[in-house]
């Protein structure tokens, strides 16, 4: 043990310089937006969100103290807290040709791998083509439409579910959703009798993500196995549909056959259709499941909505399509006020700026860690 003492010594003099070092050569600039005063060194690792408390709590009670923007700094990393939507516009959308990357998470993105999915990309070439396939597929009349049919069938099927076994509401809504999500992507028919083994790795998977924060070499190694599989498996569900011809149409499958599958293309491929996957998969479950909440806790409004789902759609009575959305006022608003009642992820994901910049008279460090808490 007496070798580790040199070695904690050499560690924490370099942070006491890259300390200094950044002390110096901000001593010209504008201040940090305001924040908690910190220790020498340490920053303000002391005032980062506790266990079990929600970051969104946590980083709302400096827009009480510190007002709409404020900012800690952890061991020389500077984060600056956004509690305000017209700044967040600001920043990320007015000026996102430099806050549109990602910081470097180094156990989930480099030790389990989550670098490689779109969300977790930082602003490159790479995360331009990601972009290009996604918006391939969401932005044409055609696509969207058959998007509609898939979802209709699958609340049928929902539907049928939750008649035949209503105390398994929640699985109901998981495997739903993941059905629509599987076969937008990947043009994959889930099991809906036995379960089915690729919507279980799948929620497998994206429950390890929000794990992936936790850090151990050996769960490193299992997160990582389990996202390879993930990745892998589906693309090589495709492919071999493909190659049978007997492919239902999908996001992957259109890539594939317009892009091409020479080694760099596959790769960007693989982990597109899986970012499409995580983007839709938990953030419904947990939206769906919201709104069935919702419905239980103020029945006046289900009674409302019911009305005019009723008047629309007439005798005898049909399941609702996206074509009655526009006659569906009510319906549309009760579902805007969810989503705004208890957001899936109020937090978002961290962006970070590629190059120094001021706010309001605050420096803003190139490098940055940006939460926008709206």
């Amino acid at each position: 043990m007496v070798f580790l003492v040199p070695i904690a010594v050499s560690l924490l003099a370099i942070a006491f310089l890259r300390v200094l070092m950044k002390l110096w050569l901000n001593r010209y600039v504008l201040p940090l937006p305001p924040g908690p005063k910190g220790l020498p060194i340490l920053g303000n690792v002391s005032d980062m969100p506790k266990p079990g408390v929600l970051e969104c709590h946590h980083w709302f009670e400096h827009k009480k103290k510190y007002g709409p923007i404020s900012s800690v700094t952890a061991m020389g990393q500077t984060i600056v807290i956004i509690n305000d939507a017209t700044i967040a516009l600001d920043l990320l959308r007015g000026r996102s040709a430099i806050y549109s990357s990602r910081p470097s998470l180094t156990f989930a993105s480099d030790m389990v791998g989550w670098r490689h999915v779109t969300a977790m990309i930082p602003y490159s070439d790479t995360w331009k083509i990601h972009r290009r396939n996604i918006k391939n597929i969401t932005s044409t009349a055609t696509s969207l439409a058959e998007f509609d049919r898939i979802q209709e069938t699958e609340t049928a099927h929902f539907l049928a579910n939750l008649l035949e076994a209503p105390e398994r509401l929640l699985d109901h809504i998981r495997y739903e959703t993941g059905s629509v999500i599987l076969k937008i992507v990947y043009g994959y028919d889930y099991n809906r009798h036995e379960g089915d083994p690729l919507v279980d790795m799948a929620e497998t998977t994206v429950a390890q993500f929000a794990e992936a924060l936790v850090p151990g070499r050996k769960t490193a190694q299992a997160m990582s196995d389990q996202l390879i599989r993930c990745v892998n498996q589906p693309y090589g569900f495709v492919k071999q549909q493909m190659h049978e011809e007997s492919q239902t149409p999908s996001f992957l499958s259109q890539c594939i056959a317009t892009i091409g599958t020479d080694a760099d293309m596959e790769f960007i491929h693989k982990w597109t259709a899986l970012a499409l996957y995580l983007g839709g998969a938990d953030t419904t479950v947990s939206a769906l499941s919201t709104f069935f909440l919702a419905m239980s806790l103020f029945p006046s409004i289900q009674v409302a909505a019911q009305s005019e789902l009723d008047t629309v759609l007439g005798v005898p009575p049909r399941l609702p399509t996206a074509q009655d959305l526009p006659r569906l006022p009510y319906i549309e608003a009760v579902v805007k006020e969810t989503l705004r009642w208890h957001q899936v992820a109020p937090m978002g994901l961290p962006h970070t700026n590629t190059s120094s910049d001021t706010y309001s008279g605050y420096h803003i460090p190139q490098g940055s860690i940006l939460l926008a808490n709206i």
